[in-house]
């Protein structure tokens, strides 16, 4: 299992869409989720689509299936906290992504 705390110390400065300057410092929370777990998609890594971030949930935590309905809430969770800036609450929703396991009741 990945521990956020390593995404995040990795990747410790992320920044909202507006203020993406275009480097390859620039980076969002779900930005650096994607970049930590290696997902190149059909845009930008740095600053993600829902899909692409899901994508990356999926592969830091394969308990989680990343087109399931869950995933893509997560994801778009993580991409509307930290594009109003609230990056803390990014980070704790990605740390929820990355812990997540299914239900098993107790037989």
């Amino acid at each position: 299992m990945i521990d956020i705390a390593t995404v995040r110390a990795a990747y410790p400065a992320p920044r909202s869409y507006k203020d993406n300057d275009g480097s390859n410092a620039s980076y969002c929370v779900g930005g650096a989720l994607c970049l930590y777990a290696g997902i190149q998609g059909d845009g930008d890594q740095h600053f993600p689509h829902r899909g692409q971030l899901a994508l990356a949930l999926g592969k830091l935590n394969p308990q989680l299936n990343f087109r399931s309905s869950l995933a893509s809430r997560l994801a778009f969770s993580i991409l509307y906290t930290n594009d109003h800036e609230r990056y803390e609450e990014a980070w704790e929703v990605a740390s929820q992504a990355l812990e997540w396991r299914p239900y098993q009741e107790n037989l």
